[in-house]
């Protein structure tokens, strides 16, 4: 019979890919930009061509290698200027931001020191319809709403300013 069939060779015989033509790792940001093939140019197959000379390709490769490096030089200098500036807006900002900060914690300190004052201040008053009227507002806003608060005002102010009605009042 037939043969085994470990020892039949395969059907489609795969070359493997030479080194030079499979692809490296990837470009990092310090590798220059290779345009054209990956193999150099042959030298010396011409009888005007010598060893010395650069191909056309090969000039143009090199003028545009520089002028990529300038361009990247450029665009790097620019993000470093870019960011600079940004760092000295970002601690302005803090700055004024802090400082807006701080005088507002100041105010709100010192007015809730005056308004405790004031509630002591109260509360070390006898006439209670004095600390009544504080927390009313007897002004009106509008000639038709002070026709309807007008009795209840006057009340206050009249117990507010007769100690002697408060005193019977609370009694």
């Amino acid at each position: 019979g037939e043969p085994p069939a470990a020892e039949t060779p395969p059907a489609v015989m795969v070359m493997p890919a030479p080194e030079e033509y499979m692809m490296g790792p990837p470009p990092t940001e310090d590798d220059p930009i290779i345009l054209g093939s990956p193999m150099d140019a042959p030298v010396g197959f011409g009888e005007d061509a010598t060893p010395a000379e650069k191909t056309p390709m090969q000039k143009f490769a090199d003028e545009w290698q520089v002028i990529l490096r300038e361009r990247k030089d450029h665009e790097n200098s620019s993000k470093a200027e870019v960011v600079m500036e940004s760092q000295k807006e970002m601690e302005l900002f803090h700055e004024r931001r802090d400082k807006t900060r701080e005088t507002r914690m100041a105010k709100n300190r010192s007015d809730e020191q005056s308004k405790l004052e004031s509630l002591e201040a109260d509360l070390e008053n006898d006439n209670s319809w004095q600390r009544v009227v504080k927390m009313v507002e007897l002004q009106a806003d509008t000639v038709e709403a002070s026709e309807d608060t007008k009795r209840m005002r006057d009340v206050l102010i009249s117990l507010k300013n007769d100690k002697d009605k408060a005193l019977a009042l609370s009694e």
